[in-house]
């Protein structure tokens, strides 16, 4: 190990043993019958090496089939595990979760907790050598390409094989710091491919699918127009039979009225609820079109349908009687009749049952909520906000409530203290926020110390 700024040398993995513990060692073997084994490295080249967040822990894996899990500062070995007839061919670190992986030469990723040193997980499908593998942005899943040309998805809370699709032979797979994209290479290309998750813009099940009938060929896509299939296609996709054999997450309200539940709306949609106005300001255009040059004084007119005579193309037709179809975008909104918002009419409902209110809002995009609640008048904000009060009081869809209001102060803070009623349904809110805030930060410091009791060596 060798420091990066300066390049000095700084520790070796083992150490060397100075003289002075070179004579105890010999004076306990003359003294042992027994030989009195040194602790080694691998005893084989060595295939991956990875150190944890806090420079506490460096762990390496070698072709001798051992994993080994050194003291980043001493350089002595704290443990070293065995994998059972195989060998390590890479190894992936993920932060997030504390984990690493292992993809063995037996066609199986191994996963090991760094705190405890154990394997956790055996993921076991690929077939054919093992190119490459990483784990997702948030450690949920890890994404293995193998021999095979079948790029693979697993999901580690449940070890289910969750997607899978076949390609031209993959070779390296990487995703984005951001979890958005997965990079992938393949063999005979110069180029990069590049698939969108589609679990951040729709609910996934992490129902495991079949090897045999669940593998998606994409190897006729030249362009790789089915880039949105890195996550597993929806129910209807699969069938009614898939539906029966699991419950869908989506159709479980609350797990316990205790419990502090979020939606299973997309994260993109409500940040970009919070963050509406500088969206449009950034995707303003620069400059105004450009007129064009020249322009024939008499234009073509496409009034009606047909062909028509010449001396009727400058008649107008009476009574303004225009084809449906023939009519702009604008001009048919603008004769229409103005139509009444829904949030208005679910108001008034509110008081007894939220539930409709919050449906029709988590239904809409963000740039529609922003405009129902825009458009709300001075008597339907308090029972808004207290509308929201009420679904906060639930434990429900926690930050879309959030989002919401505050989306709500943002556009209509001015008037909170011109109106009473509103003044106490937004003190009203607030009160209900900080005893939830205070009950969940209990939770939270009584499990952490649980934990941190747990953890502790005794």
């Amino acid at each position: 190990m060798f420091n990066l700024q300066s390049g000095v040398h700084r520790q070796r993995f083992p150490p060397r043993i100075k003289p002075a513990q070179a004579k105890q060692l010999k004076l306990r073997q003359a003294q042992s019958d027994k030989p009195i084994e040194i602790h080694k490295g691998h005893n084989d080249g060595i295939t991956g090496i990875v150190v944890d967040n806090l420079n506490q822990t460096m762990i390496s894996s070698g072709l001798d089939g051992t994993v080994i899990f050194w003291d980043f500062v001493t350089g002595s070995i704290i443990t070293k595990t065995y994998l059972e007839g195989s060998a390590a061919i890479a190894m992936r670190y993920n932060s997030v979760s504390g984990l690493v992986s292992l993809s063995c030469d037996d066609l199986c990723i191994r996963v090991l907790d760094v705190e405890t040193k154990k394997t956790v997980r055996e993921l076991w499908g690929c077939v054919g050598q093992i190119y490459d593998h990483c784990f997702s942005h948030d450690g949920r899943w890890i994404v293995a390409c193998s021999m095979d040309s079948v790029v693979r998805v697993f999901d580690l809370a449940t070890g289910h094989l969750i997607d899978a699709f076949r390609t031209a032979t993959c070779t390296n797979v990487a995703f984005s710091s951001t979890g958005e994209f997965l990079a992938t290479t393949h063999a005979g290309s110069i180029g990069i491919n590049v698939w969108n998750n589609k679990s951040l813009y729709a609910h996934i099940p992490s129902r495991q699918i079949d090897e045999d009938t669940g593998v998606i060929d994409l190897t006729t896509s030249i362009d790789f127009h089915a880039a949105n299939q890195l996550a597993i296609e929806s129910e209807q996709v699969n069938g009614e039979d898939a539906g029966d054999q699991t419950t869908s997450v989506s159709e479980i309200d609350q797990l316990d009225a205790s419990l502090l539940t979020l939606s299973l709306v997309p994260q993109s949609r409500w940040q970009t609820l919070l963050n509406l106005e500088t969206i449009r300001q950034r995707n303003k255009p620069i400059q105004p079109p450009d007129k064009p040059k020249a322009a024939p004084f008499f234009l073509g007119s496409t009034l009606t349908k047909g062909e028509k005579p010449a001396n009727q193309a400058m008649i107008e037709p009476q009574d303004g009687a225009f084809a449906e179809s023939d009519r702009s975008r604008i001009s048919r909104l603008a004769s229409q009749q103005p139509s009444t918002l829904r949030i208005a009419s679910l108001l008034l409902s509110s008081k007894s049952d939220p539930a409709p209110l919050i449906d029709h809002l988590i239904s809409l995009s963000p740039s529609a909520a922003d405009l129902e609640i825009r458009s709300l008048t001075l008597t339907e904000m308090p029972i808004f906000v207290e509308a929201l009060t009420a679904q906060l009081s639930l434990r429900k869809d926690f930050e879309l409530v959030n989002t919401w209001m505050s989306v709500f102060l943002k556009v209509h803070g001015d008037f909170v203290g011109e109106v009473d009623r509103l003044r106490e349904a937004v003190v009203e809110w607030k009160q209900a926020m900080e005893n939830e805030e205070k009950r969940l930060s209990d939770m939270v410091g009584y499990t952490k110390g649980v934990v941190e009791f747990l953890r502790s060596a005794r």
